[in-house]
């Protein structure tokens, strides 16, 4: 039969305890209960033996005496014999009492030498049990102190566990600490990345009260240098060993200025260690009293940091790759919207934002070279106050200020938490905003400085890390290439425009040739057979036909305009008619798709399928740039010749669905031009969109269908490509069209209501005398001068309502003269009539005294408009502006 067998709990052996100065107990003690009687009570049978042998005497001779019968002698031996009886029992009590007394004087010294050494045993024992219960009674608190410190150890390392931020661990860590050393108040200092000096980085006490929360170092600077701090914490650092810190203790030890930095009482300073390395110092104070720190608390302090360095390492390591992978991420989407945004003013407005929202800062902006290598202009920002915005934009930096001075000298950016105490920022675009941190990161080109971000917190101070500033450095790389890249388009978008020039240059000689031919035939056979101007009709016709060549003259000189003429930012899209467009694009190419493909041997067919169709918003000078990019690639596309088809016709898009209850269609106007040349391959295709993709080798830049691209996307348009190998290229442009009709304008009488005195003012002759006969047919009053000093001094000596002046005349040139009589008489209107109106429309370079600038050669109708506008009194109707 199986036995059921009892499992008992298994305990711990006791602690050994070691009795120290305590005597073992003599093994030679024997114990009362077995002691051996001592020699003298023997001595009490000696009386007894003698009085039973005197008894059994006795009792035999008088029973002898009775046996013989003698009664007398029988009685007097009774008598006798107790006699003897009564002598012996007196000498045997006798000598029983003295063997008693001497027994018991002997039992009794021995008894006494006993339980003297019984009551030393005893002694010596209650002491060891006393030494054992005072030795269990340390080693239970002991236990129970190891105990309390293992939970708190374990307390800290679940708060460590569950805190989520690096400011959460530092907190966490500094009160868990507090706490488990029984201390007021922890503070954690780590060091720098150089090494060279301590940075606060919390504070927290140890009850969870008002004073619960995490605190900054207000009095202490945001880093304390190794060379500056007392002895011993430098020994806590470089020596690794805990220091202790009394208010008590003397000036040279260096404690009280760390106290006086902390303001405690006394101080446990330890390090924090992790693999062999001091990452900084745990310092536990006593606020209230000057307390002594034992020597568990330091053990205990040392493993805490000890177990708060490992943890604070590795909170730094995930922070770091936070940080990196933020960074990374950032830079990441900075690169896809430079790359993917071909409008540089919007690829820089989103980099800034985000760039701003990684970093927290409430605005920013970046200036870039504008104009010249002296000027630096705002291109794009983020958060920038509506109030603000058109002082920040109209606020330029030079080159020269100390600010970018500085930009210059350092690789990295300029940055202050305090940045209204930093007199590094003293800048009037500066003292716009009222921050309170302040970043300008330089963007650096390959020889020189191209511009700045600029990041700005205006709610409260922002202390940067080093992995901020790492991102910022990336951020200007990254801008610093889409500069350099905008530069290059612009560039070669330059060099473009001077290449078509250069190429239409033969043909516009070509057409400005052709249109003199019926100005001079016209004029020689006038002028030499006089005798036809009697014949009215037929002069009229040779008159007609001269003004019918002056005006082709003209437009072939006014279709270079196109090509100097640039873009102004605060420009609006204006309704632009895409038939009249397509025609004037037609006759500006002609040179290159007909005289310069006839030169080579080939022909070019242009066919124009023109719809009519309404009109769209945009930019005239970008349309046709874009379309006669079109037309190159085209003629590119056929170097044997062939047909180009450019159509425009009506298109339909989605039906409305906001408040449009007709179920109407919103319209949108096509523009398609095709041609028959040698068409492109699938991965040409897809690809030809890209800026600096191009098939042509060195003859090409690969930026033609990219700038088209970023024209239709600025129109709010969509563009359609479909190519086949062999069977020519179709793009296929739609444009929204014009929402409304613009109001008609009221128009103006053809003549001023009133008769004017004029002062013309021109250093040609020929000029002078025809802007007179304009004039004067038209019953003005007309007075010349051939510069502009006699014109000046007309002026002073006459009254005129109006003066038309040339611009370019020795001496005093046509601008100068206006600002003078714009002096003189600020309401006089002052025309400038000029050969260079185009170049000084395109380039802002009309006087300010020039009411408005007219190019020759001017017609006798724009003279009229020009001066029923200008001289209009109060009430009547005024032309719009030219």
């Amino acid at each position: 039969m199986e036995q059921s067998v009892k499992r008992w709990p298994v305990r711990a052996a006791p602690p050994k305890i070691e009795t120290a100065g305590v005597d073992p107990v003599p093994t030679s003690v024997s114990s009362i209960r077995g002691a051996r009687p001592p020699f003298g009570v023997l001595w009490l049978f000696v009386p007894a033996v003698l009085l039973f042998l005197g008894s059994a005497y006795w009792l035999s001779i008088l029973w002898a005496h009775a046996l013989i019968q003698r009664e007398g002698e029988t009685t007097a031996a009774i008598v006798e014999g107790q006699r003897v009886i009564w002598g012996v029992a007196a000498g045997g009590a006798l000598l029983l009492t003295l063997a008693l007394i001497l027994a018991v004087i002997t039992t009794s010294r021995r008894y006494a030498g006993h339980v003297k050494s019984l009551r030393t045993q005893l002694s010596q024992r209650a002491k060891t049990v006393e030494s054992t219960n005072r030795q269990l009674q340390e080693a239970l608190e002991t236990n129970d102190r190891r105990d309390n410190e293992l939970n708190r150890l374990l307390e800290v390392a679940e708060a460590v566990g569950g805190a989520v931020t690096e400011e959460e661990l530092y907190g966490t860590v500094a009160q868990a600490a507090a706490r488990a050393c029984s201390v007021d108040r922890c503070s954690i200092l780590l060091r720098d990345s150089a090494g060279e000096s301590l940075v606060p980085v919390t504070r927290r006490f140890a009850e969870e009260g008002g004073s619960g929360r995490t605190e900054g170092f207000p009095d202490s600077p945001p880093s304390l240098g190794l060379d500056t701090l007392p002895r011993m914490i430098v020994d806590v650092v470089h020596l690794q060993q805990p220091a202790v810190l009394m208010e008590e203790e003397d000036e040279p030890a260096g404690s009280s200025s760390w106290l006086k930095l902390f303001q405690a009482r006394s101080a446990l300073v330890v390090p924090l260690v992790h693999q062999g390395k001091t990452a900084g110092v745990l310092s536990l104070e006593h606020l209230r009293e000057a307390r002594a720190f034992s020597q568990h608390q330091i053990q205990l302090a040392t493993t805490l940091a000890t177990q708060a360095a490992a943890a604070l390492d590795k909170a730094r390591l995930y922070q770091e790759i936070a940080h990196r992978l933020r960074q990374t991420e950032t830079l990441l989407a900075v690169m896809k919207i430079l790359a993917s945004t071909p409008d540089f003013t919007e690829a820089v407005r989103q980099t800034t934002r985000e760039i701003a929202r990684a970093l927290g800062a409430d605005m920013g902006g970046v200036w870039c070279v504008t104009g010249g290598s002296e000027q630096l202009g705002f291109v794009a920002g983020y958060h920038v106050p509506p109030d603000l915005r058109s002082s920040v934009a109209e606020a330029s930096v030079s080159m020269q200020d100390d600010v970018i001075k500085r930009l210059k000298r350092t690789e990295g950016p300029i940055y202050a938490t305090n940045s209204q105490a930093d007199h590094r920022f003293n800048h009037p675009l500066t003292r716009l905003i009222a921050h309170k941190s302040l970043v300008l990161q330089p963007i650096q080109g390959a020889e020189e400085l191209v511009g700045f971000l600029a990041l700005a917190w205006v709610g409260e101070r922002h202390a940067f890390q080093s992995e901020e500033i790492g991102l910022l450095a990336g951020t200007g790389r990254q801008l610093a290439v889409a500069v350099q890249l905008r530069r290059t388009q612009e560039q070669v978008s330059r060099q473009e425009r001077l290449n078509a020039l250069g190429q239409m240059a033969s043909g516009i000689a070509h057409d400005f040739n052709n249109a003199l031919v019926p100005i001079a035939g016209y004029t020689d056979i006038l002028l030499d057979h006089p005798d036809q101007l009697q014949d009215t009709q037929k002069s009229l016709r040779c008159l007609k036909l001269i003004q019918t060549g002056v005006r082709d003259a003209a437009s072939v000189v006014s279709r270079l305009r196109e090509f100097y003429r640039r873009r102004k930012d605060s420009e609006k899209f204006q309704p632009v008619e895409l038939n009249q467009m397509v025609e004037q694009v037609i006759d500006l190419t002609r040179p290159k798709w007909r005289d310069e493909a006839l030169a080579r041997g080939c022909t070019i067919e242009m066919r124009a399928e023109l719809e009519p169709v309404p009109s769209v918003l945009g930019s005239v000078s970008e349309l046709r740039e874009m379309l006669t990019n079109l037309i190159f690639n085209a003629l590119d596309a056929m170097p044997k010749g062939g047909a180009i088809t450019i159509k425009t016709l009506r298109a339909r898009s989605a039906p409305k669905t906001g408040g449009d209850r007709s179920g109407g269609q919103s319209e949108r106007v096509a523009l398609e031009v095709s041609d028959t040349g040698v068409g492109m391959t699938e991965e040409t295709r897809q690809r030809c969109l890209e800026p600096f993709f191009s098939t042509k080798g060195e003859r090409g830049s690969g930026l033609g269908l990219a700038m088209v691209y970023g024209t239709v996307k600025r129109h709010r348009g969509t563009l359609d490509l479909n190519s086949a190998v062999g069977a020519g290229t179709r793009v296929t442009l739609s444009f929204p069209a014009e929402s409304a009709a613009e109001a008609v304008a009221p128009r103006r009488s053809a003549l001023p209501a009133r008769s004017l005195d004029v002062l013309v003012v021109d250093d040609e002759p020929m000029a002078r005398d025809v802007m007179s006969l304009y004039l004067t047919g038209d019953g003005h009053r007309v007075q010349t001068a051939s510069n502009g000093h006699e014109g000046l001094e007309q002026f002073k000596a006459g009254h005129f309502d109006v003066v038309l002046t040339d611009h370019a005349m020795p001496g005093l040139n046509g601008g100068e003269l206006a600002g003078l009589i714009k002096e003189l008489a600020p309401t006089v209107p002052v025309i400038l009539a000029t050969g260079f109106g185009d170049i000084l429309e395109a380039t802002d370079g009309q006087p300010a005294g020039v009411d408005l600038v007219l190019t020759k050669p001017v017609s006798m109708a724009v003279l009229r408009e020009t001066l029923a506008e200008l001289t209009a009194l109060p009430g009547e109707t005024r032309a719009g502006a030219h």
